[in-house]
């Protein structure tokens, strides 16, 4: 089991995300948020909201030396045998003695494909999987070098794709937490069968009810725009 990055960030409860991913000793690589709140990236100026809620989260975990030390410890990918997991783009990873910048975590615009369509023929995993953008996205590099977007029926609960042996996969699994850019507050996850060559996406209820209520009734988060246009979400 592997998180994509972000365990903290957008929502006031870093802590119990944290406990969580630790209890549970699950793998995660950095997303830019850890590496927001641990000192290690300075924002963008113009992304006042996020910049406010890791400034709360800074403070959140000031006393909690054993959750700082671990996310200072995260990496930015994991190496499986077949696979690569990091938090975004690939082809955006500072190079060697290249420092790490919040403009390595722009979000993605299908053009970046584009881009890096000559790239990608040549990278050493045959599966990219990465979060960030908060949409689920699959994207297949064929055997001809020409890219297909795949549709994901955002609305279903479950949804299986039978992987081309030839094919190279970038797969954006979603977002476990809000904001919800696709507007469908469920939590996106997937399943990656390497016996029967499938990937499984999933859409996980959870109590929206709570949620908005701890969010409505939070002095500090809850005057944050983008959590206001969450909560927008939630109420719906």
């Amino acid at each position: 089991m592997f998180c994509l990055g972000d365990i903290i960030g957008w929502l006031p409860w870093g802590d119990e995300t944290l406990k969580t991913i630790i209890n549970f000793r699950i793998e995660s690589v950095a997303g830019n948020h850890e590496l927001l709140v641990s000192g290690t990236l300075t924002d963008n100026p113009e992304q006042i909201d996020r910049m406010q809620a890791t400034a709360y989260t800074a403070g959140l975990l000031a006393n909690k030396p054993d959750f700082l030390t671990f996310i200072e410890k995260l990496p930015l990918t994991i190496e499986e045998s077949d696979f690569l997991v990091l938090h975004h783009n690939p082809f955006t990873l500072p190079k060697q003695n290249e420092k790490i910048s919040i403009e390595h975590f722009s979000y993605f615009d299908e053009s970046i494909l584009d881009h890096y369509k000559s790239d990608w023929p040549n990278h050493p995993y045959r599966l990219i999987f990465s979060g960030h953008d908060h949409v689920p996205m699959l994207f297949e590099l064929t055997s001809k070098g020409s890219v297909r977007k795949h549709p994901l029926p955002v609305l279903e609960e479950r949804y299986e794709i039978k992987l081309n042996p030839s094919s190279k996969y970038w797969i954006k699994a979603g977002a476990v937490g809000g904001p919800y850019r696709d507007s469908i507050p469920s939590a996106c996850s997937l399943l990656y069968d390497e016996e029967n060559e499938t990937l499984i996406f999933f859409r996980l209820e959870y109590d929206k009810e709570k949620i908005f209520r701890r969010l409505r009734n939070h002095r500090f988060f809850r005057n944050i725009s983008t959590i206001q246009k969450y909560l927008r979400v939630l109420k719906r």
